[in-house]
């Protein structure tokens, strides 16, 4: 069973996106900000992560780059979630980024084929 890790700081959309993954055979992880995201992936090695961009605390910006700074985390797939605009920028620090509200079906495809380039070893 893979492991996902959703970080948002709005528990109205964690608890739907969690009750979803989890029915298409998942094990969910939630993480209410990038400070508390850094921890949880410590501890458990998702194998897949999910984050909002703006959160308070420590943002999906900040948590994608802690993420890509350190080897043991590095090569996580990454789906960046946001309602805002992102700005243009040369860093590639998530695989996947989609736009707020996202269709349910668009999200379980990404993360589907992130989780399956991952395993064939094409880690982006």
């Amino acid at each position: 069973m893979k492991t996902i890790l959703l970080v948002d700081d709005d528990a109205r959309i964690l608890a739907p996106l969690r009750a979803l993954l989890e029915a298409e055979g998942y094990r969910v992880l939630l993480a209410a900000n990038g400070e508390e995201a850094v921890r949880v992936t410590d501890i458990e090695h998702p194998e897949l992560i999910v984050t909002d961009w703006m959160m308070p605390v420590l943002d999906g910006v900040a948590f994608c780059r802690h993420l890509r700074a350190h080897r043991a985390t590095a090569c996580i797939p990454i789906v960046m979630l946001t309602a805002a605009t992102p700005p243009m920028s040369a860093e590639t620090l998530w695989n996947a980024l989609l736009r707020k509200p996202v269709p349910i079906a668009r999200l379980i495809g990404v993360i589907r084929d992130l989780l399956s380039l991952s395993r064939s070893g094409k880690r982006g």
